[in-house]
């Protein structure tokens, strides 16, 4: 059972409850503090304006539409490092890596300062101009859901795919991003509608986090087709000295 097994990873890695905490209860005070704001300063003025109304709705739009993005924010470094602590606590890592010949290394400070923050930036402007839709009651959030899911999963998982591509680089990941898109977008898809329920979203994040995981193993050691070919034992040594570059 799934959140037998988020338990147990808690419990084997016990510096991410409070981690998790600290992070869920930024995200939680972040999200209230929007809200008064927006409820007490920001829509009133809009209805005393000449825009008036058609402006007080966008404003909705805007508030709602940046819950998903709060939480990727408030737990930027927590994210990856849970899902490395995930990916070894539940063998996967180790499955990975058998698979695919290559040693997964955390990402430098070079590639996380360009790559990551690429794929981080772009996760949240599709959220962001998608969110926009979130004005229509359920119709808005499914669109969302929709419309950002892959690249929303693609966030969880990037510091994890060099195991399987050989490069923390944006471009290499795109080959098996697209191949395996409709995975991405059926997992981001679920994952972005939890990640859309107001003020309970960032417990769902964690939750994200470590089923980002187990869409790892479905997807690219359960799957024989995985879209890569396994290296020869001739291209190991070239494979890991380039994601030890950093």
């Amino acid at each position: 059972m799934a959140s037998k097994g988020l338990y147990r990873v808690l419990k084997k890695n016990p510096r991410f409850i409070p981690h998790a905490m600290i992070c869920i209860a930024i995200a939680i005070a972040v999200e209230i503090a929007l809200e008064l704001v927006m409820t007490l300063v920001v829509e009133p003025f809009l209805i005393a304006s000449v825009v008036g109304a058609v402006a007080t709705f966008l404003a909705l739009c805007i508030e709602q539409a940046l819950q998903p993005v709060i939480n990727d924010i408030v737990f930027f470094c927590f994210d990856d490092q849970f899902l490395y602590a995930t990916l070894e606590t539940t063998g996967i890592k180790d499955k990975l890596e058998r698979k695919y010949k290559c040693e997964l290394q955390p990402m430098g400070m070079c590639e996380k300062s360009i790559n990551r923050y690429l794929v981080k930036c772009i996760a949240c402007v599709f959220v962001s101009l998608a969110g926009l839709s979130t004005a229509v009651p359920l119709v808005g959030h499914i669109f969302t859901a929709l419309a950002a899911g892959s690249v929303v999963m693609w966030d969880y998982v990037f510091t994890a795919l060099p195991v399987i591509v050989g490069s923390h680089s944006f471009c290499d990941q795109l080959k098996t991003f697209f191949s395996k898109w409709c995975a991405y977008q059926w997992n981001g898809f679920f994952a972005l509608l939890l990640e859309e329920v107001p003020f309970v979203s960032p417990f769902f994040h964690v939750w994200n986090i470590y089923s980002a995981a187990l869409f790892l193993e479905n997807v690219y050691c359960d799957d024989d087709d995985s879209g890569y070919l396994r290296l020869d034992d001739s291209d190991d040594k070239d494979r890991s000295a380039k994601l030890g570059g950093f």
